[in-house]
């Protein structure tokens, strides 16, 4: 539990080419530049790790578990208070998948993204966010997001069944299901499942299932991306674009 103030990084567990595995992290007050539950500095896994804030003030990132080149799978946060100026994301793997995170929003976010899974180079799967009573102010939502930074003749990349949840009255500008980027030369993707409800809350701008963004000039004869069966289901609320 941390309850101190003006701490530059907080985490729950910190490996050196190792893995970071079920760490938790209670953030009651006081004041953060960035947030983790679990960090891996080199190769190994983030996963299965726990942040829960419930008070002060953080100013530039939080993540549940974050590698530089391994997996961030299963990670949970949940942002229940505080003064929340920084990005969120689940899962982040610079170099891997990002899949079975979960983000919990229940608090206003001062124009911040917030993101399950963030997978460079790896998959974005069955991430989570949902969106709650008392969250507000969100500058985009997504649910799982692939950015293909290498290139590859071999591998394909998915970003499936990724999640996202309104259940507030409060604002948001976008919410994306499933966002593709690749700035490599070639790229191999599959969007597929990806789903967004909104039974309450004041979206502003766009709603999106699944989002592609990809330099066309790059392509090869081996690319290709396939976008399938994703759904956006509106209950209540007000809605800018679908």
């Amino acid at each position: 539990n941390f309850n101190y103030t003006n701490i530059n990084y907080a985490y729950g567990g910190y490996a050196i080419n190792a893995n970071a595995l079920s760490n938790k992290l209670y953030f009651n007050s006081g004041d953060a530049y960035d947030v983790y539950a679990g960090y891996v500095f080199g190769i190994g896994n983030a996963n299965n790790n726990k942040l829960e804030i419930n008070g002060g003030s953080i100013f530039h990132d939080i993540y549940g578990g974050s590698t530089q080149n391994g997996d961030a799978n299963g990670n949970i946060v949940s942002i229940n208070g505080g003064n929340i100026t920084a990005g969120v994301v689940g899962g982040n793997a610079r170099n891997g998948n990002a899949n079975n995170n979960t983000v919990n929003i229940e608090s206003d976010m001062h124009n911040q993204s917030v993101v399950g899974g963030e997978a460079y180079d790896g998959n974005a799967d069955n991430n989570t966010v949902n969106v709650m009573a008392g969250a507000n102010n969100i500058g985009w939502v997504c649910g799982g997001m692939y950015q293909k930074t290498v290139f590859s003749d071999v591998e394909e990349y998915t970003n499936n069944s990724n999640k996202v949840i309104v259940n507030t009255s409060g604002n948001i500008r976008h919410i994306t299901g499933g966002d593709i980027v690749s700035v490599a030369t070639a790229y191999k993707t599959l969007s597929r499942n990806n789903e967004i409800i909104v039974n309450n809350g004041n979206i502003t701008e766009n709603i999106t299932a699944s989002r592609t963004q990809i330099d066309s000039s790059k392509a090869d004869n081996t690319s290709y991306v396939q976008a399938l069966n994703n759904k956006v289901t509106i209950n209540g609320g007000r809605v800018g674009t679908i």
